[in-house]
């Protein structure tokens, strides 16, 4: 779940974002390997532990669906070697949709006794569009662990299916997918696999410590032999059920935690205890397991916000019509006519205004693209996929 606020005199928070400058979590480096033959390489981690013989797969996103997806989406797969490690030697073609793409880690042996192989893990890196990704192969390395995990959860929950961990979307929505994609890259950093400390525009602070937690809440599944273990037994059992469905793997734990982040949250907060993998923690369980990201605005206090469909932030410095992107960035910046502006407007068509007390002040800036809206017939009935579809 994601939580918006203002964090005055700094910041209009927008729900989830990731960073720049540095990383907010004191972990030993990833040494990156990259292979011979020009393609994308990576490792999965349990922790800081590598897992062998897991299944690694580059899915592209389902369009047919919130958590619409099947073996079609399939791109590539392959598995991890004895350290975890794996290699894509980009012999695959991307769609002519060039789709967002991500990629999944299910099973494998986190460093146990030979031949385990521990059907709880299930875990998730969300990437990029996939000619992006095909074209800087060579120097792209991909780390999939706990923390890449919660971030795909967090940012992608509408957009996962509960059963089978698909990702898509209705073709309506696709903006909202993408902005996605977008937080979900500046809450962590793939390539290292830890949390951002400040989002990669340099004017958010994201939520390190809180990332670092729920993917220490994580681990010890990850960790052990199997989805019975007590481990993951007791995960799984402090969790809420989605849609009527228990999770039985890493991915929908973390996607139960995002979509119910207010329950049983210092039960789970002492799953983290100990010596966790992931630091600096949360020293204290929090009062909800919600995250959000602080972004820099440079106003002291930001009235009548409004978000339009393109996910964009207007608001109101104090005279003006601000539209700031999902990363913090300002887009347009324009005078109002009227010095005593009101609640702000957009129309259906985009248009953007200022009401007050002599009329409606509409900024000359140009209409905003507005995604078109379903079709009765084709609107989902619950905001939360809940059919496997693959």
């Amino acid at each position: 779940m994601f939580k918006a606020s203002c964090f005055l005199p700094l910041a209009a928070i927008l729900l989830l974002s990731g960073c720049a400058n540095g990383t907010g979590s004191q972990n030993p480096p990833i040494v990156q390997s990259f292979p011979a033959v020009a393609g994308i390489s990576g490792v999965v981690h349990g922790g800081q532990q590598g897992i062998s013989n897991a299944t690694i797969a580059l899915k592209s996103v389902g369009t047919t669906g919130y958590g619409s997806g099947s073996i079609s989406n399939y791109l590539v797969s392959t598995t991890t070697d004895a350290n975890g490690y794996f290699n894509i030697t980009g012999q695959y073609t991307c769609p002519a949709s060039d789709p967002l793409v991500y990629i999944t880690a299910i099973g494998g042996n986190p460093g146990l006794a030979s031949g385990t192989n521990n059907g709880a893990i299930f875990l998730m890196a969300a990437l990029t569009d996939c000619n992006t990704l095909q074209a800087n192969a060579a120097t792209t390395f991909i780390v999939i662990n706990e923390v890449t995990t919660i971030a795909a959860a967090y940012a992608l929950g509408p957009f996962i299916n509960s059963s089978s961990g698909f990702v898509g979307s209705y073709s309506y929505a696709n903006t909202g997918l993408a902005n996605g994609f977008l937080t979900a890259n500046n809450l962590v950093n793939t390539s290292t696999g830890l949390p951002w400390s400040v989002t990669p525009a340099g004017n958010g602070a994201v939520p390190a410590a809180e990332i670092d937690t729920l993917a220490d809440i994580l681990a010890p599944c990850v960790n052990s032999s199997s989805s019975t273990s007590t481990p993951c037994a007791t995960l799984f059992g402090d969790l809420q059920s989605t849609n009527g469905t228990a999770p039985n793997n890493t991915l929908l734990a973390a996607l139960s935690i995002a979509r119910h982040p207010g329950s049983n949250v210092a039960v789970l907060w002492g799953l983290a205890s100990g010596n966790p993998p992931f630091q600096p923690t949360l020293p204290f369980a929090p009062n909800d397991w919600s995250l959000a990201i602080n972004i820099g605005s440079g106003v002291s206090s930001p009235s009548a916000l409004a978000v339009d469909a393109n996910g964009n932030i207007w608001f109101d410095p104090g005279g003006n019509l601000v539209d700031m992107g999902l990363t913090g960035n300002v887009i347009a910046n324009v005078a109002l006519s009227d010095a005593n502006p009101g609640n702000l407007v957009i129309d259906p068509q985009g248009t953007s205004g200022m009401r007050s007390a002599t009329g409606l002040c509409t900024s000359t800036l140009p209409r905003l693209k507005r995604s078109p809206q379903p079709s009765p017939a084709k609107a989902p009935s619950a905001p939360w996929p809940s059919t496997p579809m693959g």
